[in-house]
């Protein structure tokens, strides 16, 4: 079976960025090599993504926006929905969570997906009752990859 994971934003600007993270790039790379699982967006991930990248500038010389485009539109697509809104309003209230953060998290959670790739740790105090598991190094992604 598939195991599923979330992509937060967080990867792909700093894997994509003129001076990229190293970390971020390989989690990258080893995503778009895997062809046995599922990976997810959502719009708050497009939204961040191709602001920072583009609007920003803070794309590396060699990659265009239809590169970017390619990159971001070959991963699931989640929709949101008011349960998704309402639970993203509880974290920004109790948790303290920034606006898109909460709607990342409250994305993962209605959709049950149990693994959160991120470089954020502002979700490590919210996932601490739920099954979700943080992954923010490639080594992570592989080994839980492997244990299919």
């Amino acid at each position: 079976m598939n195991k599923r994971f979330f992509i937060d934003s967080n990867i792909f600007i700093e894997a994509l960025k003129k001076n990229p993270d190293y970390q971020a790039k390989e989690l990258i790379s080893y995503i778009y090599t895997d062809i046995f699982n599922d990976y997810y967006i959502n719009d708050i991930v497009f939204s961040e993504v191709y602001y920072h990248l583009i609007i920003k500038g803070k794309l590396t010389a060699r990659k265009k926006e239809n590169d970017l485009w390619k990159l971001i539109s070959s991963i699931l697509f989640l929709n949101s929905n008011f349960q998704i809104i309402e639970e993203a309003r509880n974290l920004i209230k109790n948790k303290k969570l920034k606006t898109n953060d909460a709607l990342i998290l409250s994305t993962v959670k209605n959709y049950q997906i149990p693994y959160l790739i991120s470089l954020d740790n502002d979700f490590s105090d919210c996932i601490k009752n739920e099954n979700i598991k943080i992954i923010s190094k490639p080594e992570e992604l592989k080994t839980l990859v492997k244990e299919m």
